[in-house]
């Protein structure tokens, strides 16, 4: 299972709500973006 999913999307494409799977926590982007900064989601790139 994937760490986090996105729940919402804009017209556009862009994500706007995530899910962290693990801890059961709804995130908005700006979160999901301050979690990164922190390194609590480390950015993986395939």
């Amino acid at each position: 299972m994937k760490r986090v999913s996105t729940t919402l999307e804009t017209s556009s494409g862009r994500n706007v709500k995530f899910h962290d799977n693990y801890n059961n926590q709804n995130m908005s982007r700006p979160q999901f973006v301050k979690e990164i900064n922190n390194g609590i989601h480390p950015i993986i790139r395939s």
